[in-house]
């Protein structure tokens, strides 16, 4: 009987044992956890910015594009009253000419 007993406390021994070594693992995942969740946190506030990033920028991008559509329009413009050689009504007042070539223009 002695001897059974004597193996119950070994095997009590050993379960225990196996307990501590569980719930340090518990602990050692929840430590894991926990600093994975802070990561996840890092993360999103990092998603935020990089969406408030690229939406200010395609704001930037749609503004560009507008602002070419209007550069082009008066590229074409220009284009035009040079082939008709027909610049009136348009306003040099600030216009920097100093190293045009006039010498042919009318």
């Amino acid at each position: 009987m002695e001897i059974i007993l004597q193996e119950r406390d070994t095997e009590i021994a050993t379960l225990n044992s196996n307990v501590a070594m569980l719930q340090s693992s518990i602990n050692d995942a929840e430590t894991y956890r926990d600093s994975l969740l802070v990561l996840l946190e890092d993360s999103n506030t990092s998603n935020d910015e990089l969406e408030s990033m690229i939406e200010a920028a395609n704001n930037s991008i749609l503004t560009l594009q507008s602002d070419l559509v209007v550069q082009q329009d008066l590229v074409v413009e220009w284009i035009l009253r040079g082939i008709d050689n027909d610049f009136s009504n348009v306003n040099l007042s600030y216009a920097d000419l100093s190293y045009a070539d006039l010498s042919e223009a009318d």
